[in-house]
This record gives C-alpha cells, sequence and structure tokens, in this order.
C-alpha cells in the first residue's frame, strides 16, 4: 500500500513512519495491558481492540483507495522456499539458543539459514517478477524496517530477554515461564524478576543506541541532499 500510494521519494519517509507506528504498538501494548490488567481487568485488553479497531478500518476506508496497476505475474517459487528454510533455520536456532546450550544442531540450522538467505538474495536477483525487490533496499529506512519486522518482534528480543533474564534460573525454566506452562514463587520468582528488570534495561538501551544511530544518519542524509 506504501509503494501504491506514495511516489518514489517519498517512501524512504513513508516507511519509517510505518516503523514507528508498529515500534510504539508493541511497546504502548506492553505498558497499556499490565495497567489494564492490574487495575481494570484482562478481559478489556480484548474490548479494547474493538473501538481501535472500527476507528482505523474508518479511517482506512476513507484514505486508502485501490490504485495500484494489476499486473499478471509468475509465481517466485524459488524465491519462496530458499526464504522460507533461510527463516526457519535462523529463527529455529536462535529459539533454541534461548532454551538449551549452543550445540552441533543449532549451529547447523543456523549455518543452513544462512546459506539459504544468501542463495535466495542471488536468486531473486535473476527473477523477472521476484516476490522480493531487492531495489528497495535502496530506501534508507527499508532495511532496518524488514530486519526489525522479520527478527525483533519473531526472535530476537524473545531470545535476548530469555537469555538476560534467566541469569539466576535455568534457560529451560525461564522460557516454560515466558510461555505461561509454569510459575515460580519465593526467592526464584524474585531472583526471576530482578532478571526481567535487567532485561528490559539492555532492550531500552538497545532503543537508545538505535535512535542515536538514526539521529546521526539523518543529518547526514540532510546534509547530503543541502549539498
Amino acid at each position: 500500500m506504501i509503494a501504491d500510494l506514495y511516489p518514489p521519494k517519498e517512501r524512504g519517509r513513508a516507511y519509517g513512519f510505518n516503523a514507528v507506528g508498529w515500534t510504539l504498538g508493541a511497546v504502548l501494548g506492553i505498558v497499556l495491558g499490565g495497567i489494564i490488567v492490574t487495575y481494570v481487568s484482562w478481559r478489556w485488553i480484548f474490548w479494547i481492540n474493538v473501538p481501535i479497531g472500527v476507528g482505523a478500518l474508518a479511517l482506512a476506508m476513507r484514505v486508502l483507495a485501490d490504485r495500484g496497476e494489476r499486473v499478471s505475474r509468475r509465481l517466485d517459487l524459488a524465491g519462496m522456499i530458499t526464504l522460507g528454510l533461510g527463516l526457519f533455520g535462523v529463527l529455529w536456532a536462535m529459539t533454541k539458543l534461548a532454551t538449551s546450550p549452543l550445540d552441533a544442531t543449532q549451529i547447523g540450522y543456523l549455518a543452513g539459514g544462512l546459506v539459504m538467505l544468501v542463495v535466495f538474495v542471488l536468486v531473486e536477483r535473476h527473477q523477472r517478477a521476484p516476490m522480493l525487490d531487492l531495489s528497495l533496499f535502496s530506501i534508507p529506512t527499508m532495511a532496518p524496517s524488514l530486519l526489525a519486522s522479520l527478527f525483533q518482534g519473531l526472535a530476537s528480543s524473545f531470545t535476548t530477554a530469555i537469555l538476560i533474564a534467566s541469569h539466576s534460573i535455568s534457560r529451560g525454566l525461564a522460557f516454560a515461564i515466558f510461555v505461561g506452562t509454569t510459575t515460580l514463587h519465593g526467592h526464584l520468582a524474585a531472583a526471576f524478576t530482578t532478571g526481567l528488570h535487567a532485561a528490559f534495561y539492555a532492550m531500552t538501551a538497545f532503543m537508545v543506541v538505535a535512535a542515536v544511530l538514526s539521529a546521526i544518519r539523518g543529518r547526514i542524509g540532510a546534509g547530503r541532499r543541502a549539498g
């Protein structure tokens, strides 16, 4: 939709605003969810989405319009297979790393996944109708947004949080807590809470570094355009 609604010169900013919206939604969702569960009721976690969803749908129907050109294209099976295998290998290895020590199987899945991702890039460069147009990565905000969507939301932040939060308890127990299959009491609960605080501080530090790098890149880009 962004590619259809915005000309090429404005797509970078549009993709950036889109990424900011997703990130703020993820952060505010956790905070508001905790407040709602603590002071209101867990049911309102679901009910609060109804008016927001209705408002978003009404706004989308008013603002968005189908202006994209209809073009018949061949299905990029090679790209789909290589990308699927690549993401599966990398994400599986990262998820297992959160629950068990590094072993040869995890290394094999990670290496195989990375190889498949490289093959995917090579395949897409020679496809007439690729499933992912690699020229999009010339947009400054495209690569960070895509990587954040694929890895931060799916596995990276989850894995990192478990690794940091479980410094005082076993990884397997920490993973069981995250997925909701067990609970902690007493000193183990206190130790895990302390580790969870450390995980939040670490994630905050990552975001601060990302914000600084983004600001620096923005100034450099503005200076080049002015020059």
